[in-house]
């Protein structure tokens, strides 16, 4: 039995439109996950760079008056800031993902992991407070850093430690 050439067009047509479905439906289904995945890896990413300055912080505090240390970091996701006035170092991120419990302050050492739900999207914010203890901590630079830096971190004496940024 002959097809037609009509018949034939018509099937590769109903082909190409049953794959470009099946094509929509997987990354409808996957592209949510993937984000998750790149959002807890930055997540991590930040808890880490922020634990290792609070590290550098702090020896340069204890070291005395005139011990300084470079620290490299690389924001790619969210806002960091540094609040001299409330001697906080802070990082936020929006994030469709629910990355921890929502009101829920989480502690690992001095960091603290906070996610509050803003609507349809979480704020994950992680932060070093520094205004229970002796340090005053100063910044030279501007505001807010992203992408790739190198923060001197200097102990000025009087328990002033100030960062500048040298990029």
């Amino acid at each position: 039995m002959k097809k037609k050439k009509g018949q034939i067009w018509i099937s590769a047509v109903l082909y190409m439109a049953l794959g470009i479905v099946i094509i929509t439906l997987i990354l409808s289904v996957g592209m949510p996950v993937i984000e998750k995945m790149r959002d807890r890896h930055t997540l991590i990413q930040t808890e880490e760079l922020l634990s290792n300055l609070d590290g550098v912080i702090r020896s340069v505090n204890n070291q005395g008056p005139g011990a300084s240390d470079v620290i490299s970091m690389g924001i790619s996701e969210g806002t960091f800031d540094i609040d001299t006035a409330g001697e906080k170092i802070k990082w936020d991120m929006e994030t469709s993902a629910l990355l921890s419990e929502p009101g829920i302050t989480i502690e690992h050492g001095n960091l603290r992991l906070l996610t509050l739900e803003e609507g349809n999207h979480y704020l994950v914010s992680l932060e070093l407070d520094y205004s229970t203890t002796s340090i005053n901590i100063t910044y030279g630079g501007f505001l807010p850093i992203s992408g790739k830096h190198r923060i001197a971190i200097q102990n000025k004496g009087n328990n002033e430690i100030h960062l500048e940024d040298l990029s």
